[in-house]
């Protein structure tokens, strides 16, 4: 251990010699500056002029880089597909409670997830139990994943 630190140690003199040596080359080159075109104020010709002259106060536009075409404006709607309909969906959805829920409360679950989903309850004819199995979606999965991080995170707020 000590000699790595020694070796490190040396190693890092070596270097700020190294460095020192071509600090010195590049400080004794002579360093032309640019010319620069000085901005001059187009009203009153004040010279220091950036976007706003300091003495008439006249200010400068810029010019816009983005081009625009006439044409008409359309909304831009993206919509995400659960299911190709509301049984569709209910069926995934019970599916799912099925599997991820206690015998006694896939009911409830399914009706809740399809409430937070469409807004509505489930008409009084659907059940789980008679619903057809039908393997949720990718979508599906990730709106329950985030219904279930958006209420994990309200219980501890």
């Amino acid at each position: 251990m000590q000699s790595d630190v020694a070796q490190l140690k040396k190693d890092c003199e070596r270097l700020e010699r190294k460095l020192d040596d071509q600090g010195e080359k590049l400080d004794k080159t002579i360093r032309k500056d640019e010319d620069k075109k000085i901005k001059r104020c187009p009203q009153c010709g004040f010279q220091p002029c950036g976007i706003r002259c300091i003495v008439c106060g006249h200010e400068t536009k810029r010019r816009c880089t983005i081009a625009h075409k006439a044409g008409t404006m359309e909304e831009l709607v993206i919509a995400k597909r659960y299911a190709e309909n509301k049984a569709d969906l209910y069926a995934q959805l019970a599916s799912y409670a099925k599997i991820h829920s206690a015998p006694d409360k896939v009911k409830g679950r399914a009706a809740h997830l399809y409430h937070d989903f469409t807004g509505e309850w489930p008409p009084v004819g659907w059940a789980p139990e008679t619903a057809p199995y039908q393997r949720p979606s990718q979508q599906t999965m990730n709106k329950i994943r985030s219904l279930a991080i958006a209420f994990a995170k309200r219980r501890t707020a």
